[in-house]
């Protein structure tokens, strides 16, 4: 019998206990199921991602990975390892090849591998050995920014586990780069107007959400 999973918000994502299998829907389904296929088919052995077992239509079939979420070990007060295995992880994202994902195009210069829709919120943790077990959810990915990444990751604490904000430094320092404030936040300033957009194309109940959130975001101070 499969159980719906926890912390999935846009897809339709069940398990048996031994696979997972991710239904695709709302807006642009298609390119964001190829999107994660390019990316899964590229990655394996490389980074930290469930094996991609079967695609079909409209869904794929991935491997099912124990590991604790993210966000979970975040509020159990776990913030700094967390956000340190994040800023390692991304660091690593962000180094593939760009030739090994010929899926999502050709890059343009000072373009990199980004996840999409990094940070806690998408990543098992194998809270043991403080390793991660699985970054997920690929079908933002694209060649861009890595900024992108790195910003959406620190919008996750800032704005679901403010209480957790002070440690966002671990997040950059495992990365080994920091970027100006008024880039980070413009940044997630803009990331928040880009969910606005999909929900207006797809969910008209969430607009007032996203418009509130994306007004508390420009509020933000470093």
């Amino acid at each position: 019998m499969a159980i719906r999973l926890r912390h999935g918000y846009t897809n339709g994502t069940a398990t048996d206990g031994r696979a997972v299998t991710k239904e695709y829907l709302g807006p642009d389904a298609d390119r964001r199921r190829a999107n994660e296929i390019a990316v899964l088919d590229a990655v394996g052995g490389i980074l930290p991602v469930p094996p991609l077992l079967d695609r079909p239509p409209g869904a794929i079939v991935t491997g099912f990975v124990q590991g604790t979420h993210g966000q979970e070990l975040l509020a159990a007060g776990h913030a700094r390892e967390v956000l340190g295995i994040c800023g390692r992880l991304a660091r690593r994202v962000h180094a593939v090849d760009s030739a090994l994902v010929p899926g999502l195009g050709t890059p343009k210069a000072g373009e990199v591998l980004v996840h999409g829709d990094f940070g806690p919120q998408n990543l098992l943790i194998d809270a043991e050995r403080w390793e991660p077990a699985a970054l997920l959810d690929w079908e933002l990915a694209a060649f861009g920014d890595p900024l992108h990444d790195l910003a959406w990751a620190e919008w996750i604490v800032r704005f679901h586990h403010a209480e957790s904000a002070g440690e966002v430094g671990a997040l950059y320092d495992t990365y080994g780069w920091t970027p100006p404030w008024a880039d980070r936040h413009a940044a997630m300033v803009r990331a928040c107007e880009r969910l606005l957009a999909f929900v207006r194309r797809w969910n008209p109940e969430a607009v007032a959400m996203w418009k509130d959130r994306t007004r508390r975001t420009e509020a933000f101070t470093a």
